[in-house]
């Protein structure tokens, strides 16, 4: 899987991070799929992720945030996360939290 799709697989788990999958969120995904040139389904996404990792939310947020190595990946992920968490003008705890595991993974040096 190419850090371009693990992109776009954390975007679904900070869209679901507040328990529900948004129209906004989801149409956001579909708009960064398109600018990253990735065929990318987020209901699919959204049921291999519930799948594959059944309740354990922090394990999917590791599993996507490990395979995105490079500093330029990482930087346009950030991106792309605070846009998916802001779409609704609403950043809950969770999605903030979502972001502490990102920075936490990743070293302050990609969040600053």
């Amino acid at each position: 899987m190419s850090e371009k799709t693990n992109i776009l697989y954390l975007c679904v788990l900070v869209a679901i991070s507040d328990y529900k999958l948004q129209n906004e969120e989801t149409h956001k995904i579909i708009k960064i799929s398109k600018e990253l040139k990735i065929d990318f389904n987020v209901h699919n996404a959204f049921e291999e992720i519930q799948n594959k990792f059944r309740e354990d939310f922090d394990a999917a947020c590791n599993f996507y945030l490990n395979n995105i190595t490079t500093p330029e990946y990482r930087q346009l992920a950030k991106k792309y996360l605070k846009e998916v968490a802001m779409v609704d003008n609403d950043l809950k705890d969770r999605e903030v939290r979502f972001l502490v595991l990102c920075k936490k993974a990743w070293g302050r040096e990609s969040f600053d």
